[in-house]
């Protein structure tokens, strides 16, 4: 029995002095502090531009069947796009389910971070075009054979750890002559 009695005891006094000392931060081992996880430029560029592609591949899948009623587009199309951008597609479907359109095709991308600056970034592309316009039910082309190049310059905003592309406009000299 005093064995037992003396075994008690101890493990009661080793149980009271781990509580003194991890109440006094001593006898524990040291945590590791996190380490920030270091963001380079070329990490940065390329988020953008893997987000820019992510826009352009849900700009050509909206586009190829254009549905403005569809209860899911608005998030569907905020997943890459945001303020202007967002209201002129979101117009541009209306206007191709209205007429009757649809585009098909792909395009080849050329994007080029020009800048970034705090959660703003700038990107020029110059787009060949491989895609056209066709009517929906007869599936003739309703716009010009061949391809077209195209130089735009995309303003994207950083909003939920996507670059969203929030404006497009069409920028001379981005497509070499």
């Amino acid at each position: 029995m005093k064995a037992l009695g003396d075994s008690i005891r101890v493990a009661a006094a080793i149980a009271v002095a781990a509580v003194g000392l991890a109440a006094c931060g001593g006898g524990s081992t040291p945590k590791a502090r996190p380490v920030a996880a270091r963001t380079t430029t070329t990490d940065v560029n390329a988020k953008v531009i893997a987000d820019y592609r992510g826009y352009d591949e849900l700009y050509r899948r909206v586009t190829a069947a254009p549905d403005p009623h569809n209860p899911t587009l608005d998030a569907t199309l905020g997943e890459h796009m945001t303020g202007d951008e967002l209201r002129q597609v979101h117009l541009y479907l209306l206007d191709r389910a209205t007429r009757g359109l649809v585009l098909r095709g792909v395009s080849d991308l050329n994007p080029k971070v020009v800048s970034v600056q705090g959660n703003t970034a700038i990107v020029d592309d110059c787009i060949i075009d491989h895609g056209h316009q066709y009517d929906a039910k007869t599936g003739a082309l309703r716009d010009d054979p061949g391809d077209t190049k195209h130089g735009f310059e995309s303003t994207l905003l950083l909003e939920g750890g996507t670059w969203k592309v929030a404006k497009v406009v069409e920028k001379a000299g981005v497509c070499p002559a």
